[in-house]
C-alpha cells in the first residue's frame, strides 16, 4: 500500500478568509526516523495538534531561523496563520510570543482536540479543525488597519508609504504594527522579499542570482547574498535549483539540529 502524503488546503469559511493562511494534516509513519530540519522565517505563527504527550505547540511568527527535528509517530494537523493574524485565536500580541514555541495549553485550551483529531481521515480532521478555529475566532482582537497595511507590504508596496497609501498617521501605524505582526514594516518587508528570493533560487531551473536581485531590489547580488545568509545561515548556491515543494524548509544532516521537536510540521 502506498504510503499516505501530507494534505493542506485553504480555508472554506469566510470568518476564517484573511486570517488563516491554510490548514494541513501530516499522517503518521512510524517507518520513518525522526528527520532533522531548518525552519526559515515567515512571520507567520501556527498552532500545531499532535497526541503525543507535549506535542500541541503554538509556534510564533519567526524572525530567525531554526533548527528542528521532525518526528512522525503520531499524526499532526495544524494551522498556519497569516502574518499578525493569531491575535484574534490566542488573544496574545504578537511582540510577546515572537520567536517562541510554547505548549499549546499556555495561549489556547485542548482538552481532547488533539486526540480526536488523531482518530480523523485528512479532510474530516481539516473539517473538525476548521470548525474549532470558527467557534474560538474573536472579531474584537482583529486590528483591520493592521492586516490590511501587511497585506499591501505582501503585495509589493512600499514599508515607507504604506500609511499614505491607506490614509493612516505612520506615526501611530508604526508602533500598532510592531505590536500586531512583531516587527516593525521596514523589518516586515525584508523577511517577505527574503521568502520571495529563496522561493525562486530553488526553482528547479532558477535565473542568475543578479538577474533576481535586480528583480526583488537588492542592491546587488553580494546584497542578495548577505540576506539569504543571514536568515537561512546558508549561502544561496547551497539551495541553488533544488526544487524544494517546502521553500521555508532546509534538510539538514541527520543529528545536526538543535534539541527543538515539532512534531510533524510541513
Amino acid at each position: 500500500m502506498a504510503a499516505m502524503k501530507a494534505v493542506a488546503r485553504d480555508v472554506r469559511n469566510p470568518a476564517l478568509v484573511g486570517l488563516v493562511d491554510r490548514l494541513w494534516w501530516v499522517p503518521q509513519d512510524g517507518e520513518v526516523a525522526p528527520t532533522s530540519e531548518r525552519i526559515v522565517p515567515t512571520m507567520r505563527a501556527q498552532i500545531i495538534l499532535s497526541a503525543r504527550p507535549g506535542g500541541s505547540v503554538f509556534v510564533g511568527p519567526t524572525t530567525m531561523s531554526a533548527d528542528i527535528v521532525r518526528r512522525h509517530d503520531h499524526p499532526t494537523v495544524g494551522v498556519q496563520f497569516h502574518a499578525g493574524a493569531s491575535v484574534p485565536f490566542v488573544a496574545t500580541s504578537t511582540d510577546e510570543i515572537l520567536d517562541l514555541t510554547i505548549n499549546l495549553d499556555s495561549v489556547w485550551t485542548v482538552g481532547s482536540l488533539a486526540e480526536e483529531l488523531a482518530e480523523l481521515a485528512a479532510s474530516s480532521a481539516l473539517a473538525r479543525l476548521e470548525a474549532e478555529l470558527v467557534a474560538r475566532v474573536r472579531r474584537d482582537f482583529v486590528d483591520d488597519r493592521v492586516l490590511r497595511a501587511e497585506r499591501a507590504i505582501r503585495s509589493g508596496a512600499s514599508p515607507g508609504h504604506v500609511g499614505e497609501l491607506l490614509g493612516v498617521d505612520r506615526r501611530k501605524l508604526v508602533p500598532d504594527f510592531r505590536r500586531v505582526i512583531g516587527v516593525g514594516p521596514k523589518h516586515y518587508e525584508r523577511i517577505r522579499r527574503f521568502g520571495r528570493c529563496i522561493e525562486q533560487i530553488r526553482q528547479l531551473r532558477p535565473r542568475p542570482l543578479a538577474v533576481i536581485a535586480a528583480e526583488l531590489g537588492y542592491s546587488d547580488q553580494a546584497h542578495l547574498t548577505r540576506e539569504v545568509k543571514h536568515f537561512s545561515g546558508v549561502t544561496p548556491t547551497n539551495l541553488l535549483g533544488d526544487g524544494s515543494a517546502t521553500p521555508n524548509h532546509i534538510s539538514l544532516p541527520t543529528g545536526s539540529s538543535r534539541p527543538f521537536t515539532i512534531p510533524g510540521a510541513p
